[in-house]
């Protein structure tokens, strides 16, 4: 191994969400503190086309659909329009639009397909409607309809079902309800009760379990209440220690990231949860604090489009993305029992680097290095390979052969059950 030496190169019914909404869209600014010392940081990237809020979003492949949502000014207007992320190039485009104008409804993605589940149409009127995407069949369709309306609700897909849970009924109810839907039947049933009830909640798939955290009823909790698929059944969790709604949460290894959110006012709070302690921790707050994000995970990084930067209305285009310093549980510990993924060295580097990579198991083996904002640089390894322990480096050039300029970049797994990555820095000599 050569030593571096020179560089190459939302309330419980109608009223108190208008009231809000009313209240802060003339101007009553949150203004965030200055960001402190913590874990991670959030990366700007492309912005929306589109400046909106209260949108869904999930991922399909290598793509992140931003579905719907409130636009700005007033009186209030929800848009059916679709954007599509590439995550390789970093680049939007328009998808086929929603069948209807969408805005706090609940969106998922399994087996492919994209499920927009529920929600309002700047009226705060629940829809029991659901509309299915197939982007290799690009039209909306019709699926079973939700038992009973709901807005404001979190749906999340876990082992090739649909969880929904919580949100705004009929009459402004706040709801404790969990529905589950089939996608291959396309029909619906009804779980145990989430023990409580609330709406602009999250819930985040990890493991085995599903976390709903946050949400309000009135007033915002705190509430991380866990659920198990398989026995239908419901424990209470450490709290989140800031009590909000409207939160952008997404699991990265063993951890569930929480950050924004507002009720009673705007935040910038980043809260950490460790699954397997059952503890909570801080993170490097916000730098855009928002509310109303639909956060998808990118294996490696939360990815958090648009959202509102006041209680209330006012939606923004802005996008980053939340890297954790730590992605994996630990750097000693794998992603998952069939792969590790070594700690590269020389770190930092000028010339060259290399890592180890161990397989447990056969398995398809991608190694991509991507740059700080998780634009992919150059695809290492994309093939199948057997069990086995092997030395992989990486020359500092990109695709194109050019030395790649001095700055922090990943090298990213994708194996077994979920990615790894390892922090790259690249110095000048």
């Amino acid at each position: 191994m050569r030593a571096c030496t020179r560089s190459r190169r939302h309330g419980a019914s109608r009223p108190p969400i208008l009231s809000i909404v009313l209240g802060f869209a003339i101007g009553l600014a949150f203004v965030a503190p200055a960001a402190t010392a913590g874990d991670g940081q959030w990366l700007p990237l492309a912005p929306l086309t589109l400046a909106r809020q209260e949108t869904g979003a999930a991922r399909i492949d290598d793509e992140v659909y931003v579905v719907g949502g409130l636009l700005a000014g007033l009186p209030l207007s929800a848009t059916a329009s679709v954007e599509v992320y590439d995550i390789a190039s970093g680049e939007w485009r328009f998808g086929v639009n929603l069948p209807v104008p969408l805005d706090h409804m609940a969106v998922a993605a399994t087996g492919g397909r994209l499920f927009v589940i529920g929600g309002y149409s700047a009226d705060f009127q629940p829809r029991s409607t659901v509309w299915i995407f197939n982007p290799k069949d690009p039209i909306w369709s019709p699926g079973e309809p939700v038992p009973s309306p709901r807005g404001a609700a979190w749906a999340v897909a876990h082992n090739g079902r649909i969880y929904l849970f919580g949100g705004i009924g009929p009459g402004g109810a706040v709801t404790r309800t969990t529905f589950i839907y089939d996608p291959v039947a396309d029909n619906w049933s009804q779980g145990r009760d989430i023990p409580t009830a609330r709406e602009h909640l999250n819930a985040v798939a990890a493991g085995n379990f599903i976390y709903v955290i946050g949400g309000r009823a009135g007033a915002s909790t705190g509430a991380n209440e866990r659920y198990d698929p398989a026995t239908n059944m419901w424990a209470t969790m450490a709290p989140m220690p800031t009590a909000r709604s409207a939160v952008v949460a997404e699991a990265l290894g063993g951890f569930i990231y929480a950050a924004g959110g507002e009720v009673p006012m705007l935040f910038a709070v980043n809260e950490v949860y460790d699954i397997g302690q059952n503890t909570w921790s801080t993170a490097t707050p916000m730098a855009v604090p928002r509310h109303g994000v639909a956060a998808v995970s990118l294996g490696d990084r939360i990815f958090a489009p648009g959202g509102g930067t006041i209680q209330g209305l006012q939606p923004t285009n802005h996008v980053d993305a939340f890297r954790p310093s730590v992605v994996s549980v630990s750097d000693e510990a794998p992603a998952s029992p069939g792969s590790m993924l070594g700690l590269p060295a020389p770190n930092p580097c000028t010339e060259g680097t290399s890592f180890s990579l161990t397989l447990a198991e056969p398995q398809s083996v991608r190694v991509v290095i991507t740059d700080a904002l998780g634009r992919a640089v150059r695809l290492l390894i994309d093939e199948s390979r057997g069990a086995g322990n092997y030395l992989s480096t990486w020359d500092l050039r990109d695709v194109g052969g050019r030395p790649v300029p001095a700055g922090v970049y990943w090298v990213r797994l994708d194996g077994g059950s979920g990615p790894m990555t390892r922090k790259v820095v690249v110095t000048k000599p």
